[in-house]
């Protein structure tokens, strides 16, 4: 159910990592090109250079954090379970504990939102 191709969860795991960082993209650029105009429009007309930058490098960290945390929440479980036979209610917090790691991707300001939302996660 998890990696319906392969049998294989790191090869599994791998490929959902790559399909989801053109979908965490489709998400985070609009975002990112709202936030410059919304809040940096003078910034924009003088150094578009600067906000074309920050504007990638914020849409690539983000979508970095967003596929790493997808990714290491099915990637654990399936891990455990091959390794110990069968679940585990603590594999679950290992889970919570790896994939709330992929926070660490993201801009120091953002992180303590995001770990707010992948808590109860």
């Amino acid at each position: 159910m998890e990696h319906p191709n392969t049998s294989d969860c790191m090869v599994g795991n791998a490929n959902f990592f790559l399909e989801s960082i053109p979908r965490s993209l489709k998400l985070y650029v609009p975002l990112n090109v709202i936030m410059s105009v919304v809040f940096r429009p003078q910034m924009l007309l003088t150094k578009p250079h600067v906000v074309l930058y920050r504007t990638v490098y914020s849409s690539l960290q983000s979508s970095l954090f967003l596929s790493a945390y997808c990714t290491t929440a099915w990637l654990v479980p399936c891990v455990a379970r091959n390794i110990l036979g069968k679940d585990y209610w603590f594999t679950y917090y290992i889970n919570g504990l790896c994939a709330g790691a992929c926070v660490l991707f993201e801009a120091e300001p953002r992180r303590m939102e995001l770990a707010m939302y992948c808590a109860p996660r």
